[in-house]
C-alpha cells in the first residue's frame, strides 16, 4: 500500500523525510489553479490495518471538471478555492463513495463492525505509530491532525482515497502565524487541500465551530472560529474586544461592564495588567515623593516593570462581584551568613484587594 505525504507545516522535517525516502509516489495531487502547482512544505503519512467501502454506499460516478471551484464549507468563509487532481483521468475512473469503515481494534465486541467516516466527517489523520481506532480526545498534537472529509473515491476495499481539507493548529501555521489568542483546542480552518489514503485515518473526530456570538458561552472541547488561506497565507479577522481591540483567548475569562452606555467585555489579563500597572504607580510616587510619575513610567518599560513588582489576579465567584487580589512581590534574599539561623524567615508580600473597575467608562463593576 503506499503512503502519502500530505502537506501543511514543515514541522520534524528530517523526520518526516526519513519516513517518506523509502516509499513509493503517492498516485494522486492536488494541483491548484492560480498558483499551477502542487503545494509545498510536506508531511508524511503512514499505512494502518485494512479499511472497507462498501458497496451500498456508492454514488454514481460524476465526471469532475479539470480544474473545479469548489465553495468552502466554512460559512462564507473566502475560501473558495479553484483546484484539479492530477493525474485527472485515472482519479474520475473511481467510484465516489458516501462513507469508509474506520476498524475498530480496542472497542467491545458490539463496534466490532468499526467506525463509520462519511462526507463531511472531521477526522483524526496518522502522523505516528498510533493503532487504528485508539481513542483520540485530547488537543490536537504532534501525534495526528484534524482533517475534514471532502470526497470518498476507491477502486476497491484496499485502495480508498479521502480528499480532505486541513484544519491547522496553531502550532502548524507558518512562522507569524501562532497567535497570543489561540486557545489550547482550537483548531484554524483552511482550504489547504491534499488526498490521503483511508488506511492514515484513525477516527473521527467532534470538531464545533465557535461563533463567538455569546460572549458567556465556553468553546466546546475542539473548535475552531478563524480560518486561514492557504493560497495567500493569510488569517481571517476575529472579533475584537476590550479597550486593547484584540481577540480572546478561551483559557481567560471576560469581565462586562454592565453600564448599559458602555457594555464593553474586558479581558481579565488587561484588568490584571492595569491593577498591577497603577500599584507600580503609586509606589513610584510614594517612594519619590513628587506628581512626576507619569513622566518616571513613561520613560521605563511600565508593563513589564510593573508585572516584575505587582501580581493582581482577577476573582471572579458565581453571585459576588468581581475584585482584583494584588500582591508586591519582594525580591528579598536572607544576609550572607556562614551559619544562618534556622529561624529566620522574610517579611510577609503586601496584599490587598480590589474593587474592578472598567477600564474605558470607568464605572465599579458589580
Amino acid at each position: 500500500m503506499s503512503k502519502q505525504k500530505c502537506t501543511k507545516s514543515g514541522r520534524n522535517e528530517e523526520s518526516a523525510a526519513k519516513a517518506i525516502s523509502s516509499t513509493p509516489a503517492f498516485p494522486f495531487t492536488i494541483v491548484y489553479a492560480s498558483t499551477g502547482g502542487k503545494p509545498k512544505n510536506a508531511k508524511p503519512r503512514r499505512s494502518i490495518s485494512t479499511f472497507s467501502a462498501s458497496p451500498s454506499n456508492v454514488v454514481a460516478v460524476a465526471m469532475a471538471s479539470p480544474a473545479g471551484l469548489e465553495p468552502s464549507p466554512f460559512d462564507s468563509q473566502r475560501l473558495d478555492v479553484a483546484f484539479s487532481v492530477k493525474p485527472a483521468e485515472e482519479w474520475n475512473r473511481l467510484k465516489l463513495y458516501r462513507s469508509f469503515t474506520v476498524p475498530d481494534v480496542v472497542a467491545s465486541p458490539t463496534l466490532a463492525s468499526g467506525v463509520q467516516i462519511s462526507l463531511h466527517d472531521y477526522v483524526f489523520v496518522n502522523n505516528s505509530n498510533l493503532e487504528c481506532g485508539t481513542e483520540l480526545s485530547m488537543p490536537p498534537s504532534e501525534a495526528y491532525w484534524v482533517a475534514r472529509v471532502q470526497e470518498i473515491r476507491a477502486s476497491d476495499d484496499r485502495h480508498i482515497y479521502v480528499r480532505v481539507l486541513w484544519m491547522y493548529s496553531p502550532d502548524d501555521l507558518p512562522p507569524g502565524g501562532h497567535q497570543d489568542y489561540h486557545g489550547d483546542n482550537e483548531l484554524v480552518a483552511s482550504n489547504h487541500m491534499d488526498i490521503i489514503d483511508a488506511m492514515t485515518v484513525s477516527g473521527k473526530a467532534l470538531v464545533d465551530h465557535w461563533l463567538e456570538k455569546d460572549d458567556e458561552e465556553n468553546p466546546p472541547a475542539l473548535f475552531w472560529r478563524q480560518t486561514y488561506n492557504y493560497l495567500t497565507r493569510r488569517l481571517s479577522t476575529l472579533r475584537k474586544r476590550c479597550v486593547c481591540l484584540k481577540p480572546y483567548k478561551p483559557e481567560n475569562s471576560l469581565v462586562r461592564c454592565n453600564n448599559p452606555r458602555c457594555d464593553i467585555w474586558l479581558h481579565s489579563e488587561c484588568l490584571e495588567d492595569d491593577a498591577a500597572s497603577r500599584a507600580y504607580k503609586g509606589r513610584i510616587q510614594s517612594d519619590n515623593g513628587n506628581n512626576n510619575a507619569d513622566n518616571d513610567i513613561t520613560n521605563t518599560n511600565n508593563n513589564d516593570t510593573a508585572a516584575q513588582t505587582f501580581h493582581a489576579q482577577l476573582i471572579l465567584e458565581p453571585d459576588l462581584p468581581p475584585r482584583l487580589v494584588v500582591v508586591e512581590i519582594r525580591h528579598l534574599s536572607p544576609p550572607l551568613s556562614s551559619s544562618p539561623s534556622p529561624s529566620l524567615s522574610l517579611p510577609p508580600q503586601p496584599m490587598w484587594t480590589e474593587d474592578v473597575e472598567c477600564l474605558q467608562c470607568g464605572e465599579k463593576i458589580v
